[in-house]
C-alpha cells in the first residue's frame, strides 16, 4: 500500500518529467563512414570539414564541397581527434589522443606533431601562436598545455586532479576552462587560473553568442548560462535536483540569444526559443550519440557515432 503522499509524489514526477515534443525536420547526410565523428564544421554552405576516427586507432577526417551530398576522406596519423577550434582568421585547428595538432583549410592540411601519447579533449586558438589544450584521463587526472606553432612549442602550464573535457579563448588574455566538476577563469593568457563558484557537473561544451553570453552542459543534465563573459552564471537546468531527470547531454550550439540546441548520447536532441528555460524534445531523429553541433544560415548541423551528419532545419 502507498504511503500517504506517495501519490502526490507520483503525480509531481510524472509533471515534471514531462516536456513537449515535436518531430524533427532533418536530412541525414550519407558519409559512407562508421567512425565516431566528434567536432563539425563549416567553411561556408558547402564546404564542410568533419574529424574523429576510432579511438587508439585512426584519426580522419572527412570533407564535402557540395554541401554534404558526397564526402571525401581523409585518413591522417595517430589516434582518434576529439575538437576543432577556428582562429581569428578563419583556420581551423584540431587536436586529439596525440601530441600533435593537424591544422584545415577547405583543400589542405597540416600536421605539427610535439610527441608521443596525450589525451586532449577540447583545444581554443587566438591565433596559431596563442593556443590552449586541455585534456585528462579516468576523471581524475587534468592538464592544460599551451602551444605556439610558430615556435614549434608545445608546454604544460596547469595540471589538476580533474578532468579537463573544455577551453575557451575569449581573447588574447581571457580564458575558461571545465570539466570534471569544476570551471576556471584566467585573465593573463593562461599563466594562472581562478575556479568559478559553478560545480557539481561533467562539464563537456560550451558556446557563445555575441562574445559575452555563454552557454555551457554537462553529461549529468545540467545547462548554464553566463551573460558577463564567464564571470557569474546561472542554472538554467539543474539536474541533481529530485524532479529534473538526468540526460547525457554532449554538446550545446545557440543560433542567437533566444534559440538554441542541446544534443547527447541515445539521440537526445532538445530545442529552446527561449534562452534555455524551456525546451522541447526533438523525436525522429537517429538514435546515436551526438557529439557536435554548429549553425549556419538555417540549420543545424550535428554529428556523431556511426559517422553520423545530420541537417536538422529551424523547428
Amino acid at each position: 500500500m502507498l504511503k500517504p503522499g506517495s501519490n502526490l509524489i507520483f503525480l509531481m514526477l510524472f509533471i515534471f518529467s514531462c516536456r513537449k515534443e515535436e518531430s524533427a525536420s532533418f536530412n541525414l547526410l550519407i558519409t559512407q563512414s562508421s567512425d565516431e565523428l566528434t567536432a563539425i564544421h563549416l567553411f561556408d554552405d558547402n564546404q564542410i570539414l568533419a574529424v574523429g576516427g576510432k579511438t587508439w586507432e585512426r584519426s580522419v577526417a572527412l570533407v564535402s564541397h557540395d554541401a554534404g551530398h558526397e564526402w571525401q576522406r581523409i585518413t591522417l596519423e595517430g589516434r582518434g581527434l576529439y575538437a576543432m577550434a577556428a582562429d581569428r582568421s578563419g583556420k581551423i585547428y584540431s587536436c586529439g589522443l596525440d601530441k600533435r595538432i593537424f591544422t584545415f583549410t577547405p583543400q589542405t592540411h597540416q600536421q605539427y606533431l610535439f610527441g608521443d601519447y596525450i589525451a586532449f579533449k577540447s583545444l581554443d586558438v587566438y591565433d596559431s601562436a596563442h593556443i590552449i589544450l586541455a585534456g585528462g584521463e579516468s576523471i581524475g587526472k587534468g592538464y592544460l598545455y599551451k602551444a605556439s606553432l610558430s615556435a614549434g612549442t608545445m608546454e604544460e602550464i596547469f595540471s589538476l586532479n580533474r578532468e579537463m573535457n573544455v577551453v575557451h579563448c575569449i581573447d588574447s588574455l581571457r580564458w575558461l576552462a571545465a570539466g570534471f566538476g569544476l570551471l576556471i577563469r584566467s585573465v593573463d593568457g593562461g599563466n594562472s587560473w581562478d575556479t568559478l563558484d559553478i560545480r557539481g557537473e561533467h562539464f563537456l561544451d560550451l558556446c557563445t553568442i555575441q562574445d559575452s553570453v555563454m552557454f555551457l552542459c554537462g553529461i549529468g543534465g545540467s545547462i548554464y548560462r553566463s551573460a558577463d563573459y564567464g564571470k557569474h552564471w546561472i542554472t538554467l537546468r539543474d539536474a541533481t535536483k529530485i524532479f529534473v531527470s538526468a540526460k547525457p547531454f554532449r554538446c550545446i550550439c545557440f543560433k542567437n540569444l533566444n534559440e538554441g540546441i542541446v544534443a547527447g548520447e541515445q539521440g537526445i536532441v532538445w530545442l529552446t526559443k527561449d534562452s534555455g528555460y524551456h525546451w522541447i524534445s526533438l523525436e525522429g531523429l537517429p538514435g546515436v550519440d551526438y557529439l557536435d553541433a554548429q549553425y549556419r544560415n538555417g540549420n543545424y548541423w550535428i554529428c556523431g557515432s556511426n559517422g553520423t551528419v545530420i541537417c536538422l532545419k529551424d523547428q
